[in-house]
């Protein structure tokens, strides 16, 4: 009794739904926690949503069933280890978030496979969409490659069609991403 309690309410912007959009999501460690609400507004929306999900420990992932249920496409990245996946339009790398979107606007492992066939049977039927492209992303070879590659029924690989980015993270990975903007995601608004 006699104490005084400071409360402090909302801070910062809420963060704008979107309708009919093409929307990248960007969560770090429980940043993604946060982008499960907003996941779930933007599909209710109808939102198309590219879900790129960052861990610096296999350990810390969580909620992996409701991000692949908001998402129509999910690119995760663990700095520790590769994650498992369990659609075929999902993929995982050993890597940072910066890497999980370089790979997927770049697509340089999948491009030089000629075919699906061969990429199925090179990674095997299972762990299809489960690639290590760390290394091949950090080369400095500047190759052509197509902006989108028909896998099954799922296009991927382009990026160029994102038109809202949400990043939710440490602030270091934020502003990664925002420092990196316009290189991975053009003039989408952020």
């Amino acid at each position: 009794e006699g104490e005084e309690i400071i409360l402090m309410g909302p801070t910062g912007t809420p963060t704008k739904i979107v309708q009919n959009k093409n929307v990248a999501l960007i969560g770090g460690g429980l940043g993604n926690a946060v982008l499960l609400a907003v996941g779930q507004a933007l599909k209710a929306n109808n939102c198309t949503i590219t879900y790129f999900a960052g861990y610096k420990k296999q350990q810390d992932r969580f909620y992996h069933e409701k991000i692949e249920h908001i998402a129509n496409q999910v690119f995760w990245a663990c700095q520790e280890e590769k994650l498992s996946t369990s659609r075929a339009q999902d993929f995982s790398i050993k890597g940072n978030i910066i890497d999980a979107i370089n790979y997927a606007k770049n697509v340089r492992l999948l491009s030089k496979l000629a075919t699906k066939e061969q990429m199925l049977e090179a990674h095997g039927a299972q762990n299809r969409s489960v690639l290590d492209v760390r290394e091949d992303l950090s080369t400095k070879e500047t190759t052509q490659m197509p902006l989108e590659i028909e896998f099954g029924k799922k296009s991927i690989g382009s990026l160029d069609k994102i038109e809202y980015v949400i990043c939710i993270g440490s602030d270091r990975m934020m502003q990664a991403v925002a420092e990196k903007k316009l290189e991975l995601f053009g003039n989408a608004r952020m």
